[in-house]
């Protein structure tokens, strides 16, 4: 996954590279699960119970930056607060999951064999954070 694609997926409306139109070499996006507080020590991450986390996003313009920027409060949901909610991470990536289901999209012929191989890479990455989410 492109950087690019990582902040449009998350639903920023801009970019915030300095000099360029693009990420440079090197420039990395990080994201960071925290646990708030007041939670119970939950092991597990609940769906149905995600108000005891949240999501800090911080970018490092380049391989050399050691203090990165913190970049969460560029999208609207996550002003002012500790950082984005969880629920707003599952409802970002709701909207991404292809429909009715990726095995069933994975499954019809594509334009070409690199092109199910990429379905298959996507199809393995939101498995991961879906488990990752739940």
């Amino acid at each position: 996954m492109t950087e690019l694609s990582l902040f449009l997926g998350l639903g920023f409306k801009t970019f915030i590279f300095e000099k360029r139109s693009m990420p440079s070499v090197g420039s990395s996006i990080v994201l960071e699960l925290w646990e708030s507080e007041d939670s119970n020590n939950i092991s597990v991450i609940q769906v149905d119970d995600d108000s005891n986390y949240y999501v800090k996003i911080y970018y490092f313009e380049n391989y050399s930056v050691e203090n990165p920027k913190y970049i969460g409060d560029l999208l609207q949901e996550c002003q002012g607060q500790k950082g984005c909610p969880i629920s707003y991470l599952i409802k970002r990536a709701e909207l991404l999951r292809p429909k009715p289901d990726l095995k069933t999209l994975c499954q019809k012929p594509l334009i070409s064999e690199s092109s199910y191989l990429k379905c298959n890479f996507i199809f393995l990455f939101l498995s991961l954070l879906f488990n990752i989410l739940k």
